[in-house]
């Protein structure tokens, strides 16, 4: 009887990364960078009417309020639409976080959201296999964990783990594709693509199969 033949681990990796090279790469312009901002701002804005909005919250809140004229005028430019009326909302916003009336905040930026969604095909509903918790495990230990193994929940760098049963499907979704802006990884042009976003995803939320929660150990 021959041997069974053992498949070297590099070998498994190269066959995972070539198998999910024909998925569709979710952000291919600034449109949908756009759409993944203003997702995140109004989660963002929806946590600071309920609870205490930190000073690094807030800090990355005006951060992301900063960038959003920008990638407007962009996603406008794309469509072949005039900016004007997008921007004077994106000011009405703005201006209501500077007086910290939240409430109007997370108002206007869930409206602004719901118009301009998130496109989650490929992604969503998460479903755990153990091609996309094996897939996940690989890009979380390449691209993630050397910063976020010693995040904490409400810290600068927070634990993936924490955040993945502390928000929806869709709010983690999304954090996974705006990431850390300006980073070599993510940028305004994010490489990973649908699968590997939907991956990470359910490795940070399903990788305690028993159904705790799980402890980020650097594996």
């Amino acid at each position: 009887m021959p041997k069974s033949r053992q498949w070297p681990y590099g070998w498994v990796v190269a066959i995972v990364l070539v198998m999910l090279l024909p998925a569709r790469a979710w952000a291919t312009g600034r449109s949908e960078r756009f759409r993944v901002e203003l997702a995140l701002l109004a989660h963002e804005a929806k946590q600071a009417r309920v609870a205490y909005l930190s000073p690094h919250m807030r800090a990355h809140m005006r951060s992301s309020l900063g960038v959003l004229p920008f990638l407007a005028r962009a996603y406008c430019d794309e469509q072949g639409q005039s900016p004007t009326a997008l921007e004077s909302r994106i000011a009405v916003i703005k201006k209501a976080f500077r007086a910290q009336r939240y409430a109007q905040l997370a108002r206007d930026l869930r409206r602004l959201a719901h118009q301009y969604p998130v496109d989650f095909y490929g992604i969503l509903p998460l479903r755990p296999t153990p091609m996309r918790l094996m897939t996940g495990r690989l890009l979380y230990r390449r691209l993630c964990r050397s910063c976020h193994i010693a995040g904490q929940q409400n810290g600068p760098i927070p634990s993936l783990f924490a955040m993945a049963h502390g928000d929806s499907q869709a709010s983690l979704v999304v954090e996974i594709m705006a990431g850390v802006r300006g980073t070599r990884a993510t940028a305004l042009a994010d490489p990973l693509t649908s699968e590997q976003v939907a991956s990470l995803a359910t490795y940070f939320l399903f990788k305690d199969q028993g159904g705790h929660r799980p402890r980020d150990t650097g594996e």
